[in-house]
């Protein structure tokens, strides 16, 4: 039994290492891309309040100043279909006066926000409706990439991470006095635990809209994006 035994775990063993030699050596390459990219649609953002003595004449300010707002968007060129109303609030308002809260009616506040294709002259043309605008707000922009554009650049991203990496192998292994066989695995978007897949949404931009003389508008910096893949190559022994 015992003689049984012992030939099985040899024959184990020569299975195993058989195995070990059949893996062979390889080369672990990461490549990595990165791209800037201009934005090619923004976001225009618009935040309305009012104070009101009670809830009913807040709530008829704010609905008041919405629509002033709305008027100035469509004078702008954007369309009211692509407008959104997000973040709508009311509270009490609250003043202190020497230490001391005091409920001072009600105050009523809400977010717009338009998407449009970005141009210059666009934003331009939006900056200088709102300079004349007498109802109170805040602007803000961000500028973001198109679905189409963003698919766009993640395909290049991926293209440029592979060519980084076989540049890299085939400098490593040409050093190294190896050749290359073939690829083994490819590996993406689990490279590492700590993966920097720098996607960064938007370029935020504030403008503060005075009046007076017209505006002609502003380029938002560009958007970075970066990717990488990790690949193993087989080598020849």
């Amino acid at each position: 039994m015992k003689t049984i035994f012992t030939v099985l775990f040899a024959l184990f063993c020569i299975n195993l290492k058989a195995q070990e030699n059949k893996i062979g050596a390889s080369i672990n390459v990461k490549g990595i891309s990165s791209i800037k990219v201009q934005p090619d649609e923004g976001i225009l953002n618009l935040n309305a309040s009012f104070i009101g003595l009670d809830v009913n004449q807040a709530m008829l300010g704010l609905d008041k100043k919405t629509k002033e707002i709305t008027q100035q968007i469509i004078a702008a060129g954007l369309s009211e279909k692509d407008l959104k109303t997000i973040n709508f609030q009311i509270n009490k308002n609250i003043v202190y006066r020497r230490g001391s809260a005091k409920d001072s009616g009600y105050f009523a506040s809400q977010s717009l926000q338009v998407k449009f294709v970005y141009s210059k002259e666009k934003v331009a043309k939006i900056l200088n409706v709102f300079s004349e605008s007498k109802a109170g707000y805040n602007m803000n922009f961000d500028f973001i990439l198109s679905d189409t554009l963003k698919k766009k650049t993640e395909a290049t991203l991926m293209k440029l991470s592979i060519k980084d990496a076989k540049m890299k192998a085939n400098l490593l292994t040409a050093e190294a006095g190896v050749k290359i066989k073939r690829i083994k695995v490819i590996e993406y978007g689990v490279v590492s635990a700590n993966r920097t897949y720098s996607m960064l949404p938007t370029r935020s931009m504030s403008a503060d809209v005075t009046g007076g003389e017209a505006m002609q508008g502003f380029t938002p910096n560009d958007i970075e994006m970066s990717d990488e893949v990790l690949i193993v190559w087989e080598l020849e022994q």
